[in-house]
């Protein structure tokens, strides 16, 4: 199914795509849709996941990401690396990216401005591509189309990225614009070149924190993804317990015209600083009667700064005791 739709945008030569994976764990996935969060954690943060989407629905996406980034306070700096890897109908897409910020206090806030370097690399299998006048015999794929490889062809295109974190105690403000430069991927037909270009989406995050007692907390967070063409809203509400037990629920895509999915989540802490998340996506549009929903999972490890750097050693002089 999805190769089929696959052909049929590409009967151009050129075509404008959105090249950023869904995820539903965005309240800690946050360094894959900004780099100003680098460093943002006050410690070292590693989040690795995994996304199986539309299950049931036959090419459908899955991929899994494994973002690091580390506090660097001597120099008001946060530094991550985020890799992310998609396979979705007849395409592969994966991205290696260095992500930097630079932290500043300013009273009780901390501004972080943050940018992203990187590389995708795609890989299309023209050989599982099916044409409406296409000749598939014993064998042999002619696709009568000269812009659609018969074999598998692949791309290397940089991306770049910037964004800007406003942290307070209670709550986080981001906005970050992803494949900032227009690069395209190129795959070489059989007689012409195929050019894809990709979006370049505004991603803003708002997160509240908020104490219910010394045990319970919750915080609410709203993701809003666009090209200003279209739009990705989701609305999340997390709570926990003792930072041991997390409960939580995500709407996504709700507006006036439409639903696309209903997203509860569990999370635990496993021991010390490791926890574990887990979220299903309920199909509320028209696509639910061809899928099973959406899964997703992942896992986080955390250690703070203060078992990284010490702080400098202070010697008292008995004079001044």
């Amino acid at each position: 199914m999805l190769a089929l739709i696959f052909v049929q945008v590409f009967n151009f030569y050129k075509l404008s795509a959105q090249i950023f994976p869904i995820s539903s764990h965005t309240f800690r996935n946050t360094l894959s849709f900004n780099p100003a969060f680098a460093g943002s954690s006050d410690g070292l943060n590693l989040i690795a996941g995994y996304r199986n989407q539309w299950t049931g629905l036959e090419g459908a996406p899955k991929g899994f990401y494994v973002n690091g980034d580390l506090t660097l306070p001597r120099f008001r700096s946060g530094i991550g690396v985020s890799m992310w890897s998609e396979k979705i109908g007849v395409q592969n897409i994966n991205s290696v990216n260095a992500n930097y910020a630079y932290i500043q206090p300013i009273g009780n806030l901390k501004l972080s401005v943050g940018v992203e370097l990187g590389a995708v690399f795609s890989t299309l299998d023209g050989a599982k591509l099916i044409t409406p006048n296409g000749v598939y015999e014993n064998g042999g794929v002619n696709h009568e189309d000269p812009i659609l490889p018969a074999s598998k062809v692949n791309s290397v295109k940089p991306s770049l990225s910037v964004g800007v974190l406003l942290q307070h105690a209670y709550f986080d403000a981001a906005i970050a614009t992803m494949n900032l430069v227009d690069f395209s991927d190129k795959f070489t037909g059989l007689e012409k070149e195929l050019n894809v270009n990709y979006e370049r989406p505004l991603h803003i995050f708002l997160r509240g924190k908020v104490n219910l007692g010394t045990n319970f907390d919750i915080q609410p967070s709203v993701s809003v993804l666009t090209d200003f063409k279209n739009w990705q809203t989701e609305i999340s509400a997390l709570a926990s317990w003792q930072k041991t037990v997390y409960l939580g629920v995500s709407a996504r895509g709700y507006n006036k015209n439409s639903f696309e999915s209903l997203i509860p989540i569990v999370g635990g802490r496993l021991w010390k600083d490791l926890t574990l998340f887990y979220s299903y996506d309920v199909n509320l549009n028209d696509l639910k009667v061809a899928n099973k929903g959406s899964h997703e999972v992942s896992l986080g490890y955390y250690i703070p700064s203060k078992k990284f750097f010490k702080g400098e050693k202070i010697v008292n002089n008995p004079r001044f005791l």
